[in-house]
């Protein structure tokens, strides 16, 4: 997929597809941080061109790293 444009309409498509599959992943656990694992590991195995997909939490003011995919990021990041 490297250097090739993809059509609007496929890439909707691609990205209507991985919404279900997430929620049908998601349906028997409630909890986030596995959640959080599941989009980062279902994104960086659907979404080749991305090179980190992951989260960040709020915790106490405070951007901390959560689930990801992808090279070392950086544990905390500054608001602002």
């Amino acid at each position: 997929m490297a250097g090739r444009p993809i059509r609007e309409d496929k890439l909707l498509e691609r990205y209507d597809r991985i919404a279900d599959q997430l929620q049908s992943l998601f349906a028997p656990v409630p909890d986030p941080l596995a959640r959080m694992a599941t989009a980062a590991a279902v994104l960086d195995a659907k979404m080749s061109h991305f090179y980190w997909t992951g989260f960040y939490r709020l915790v106490d003011g405070e951007l901390i790293v959560g689930p990801y995919q992808g090279s070392l990021a950086c544990m905390r990041l500054e608001r602002g």
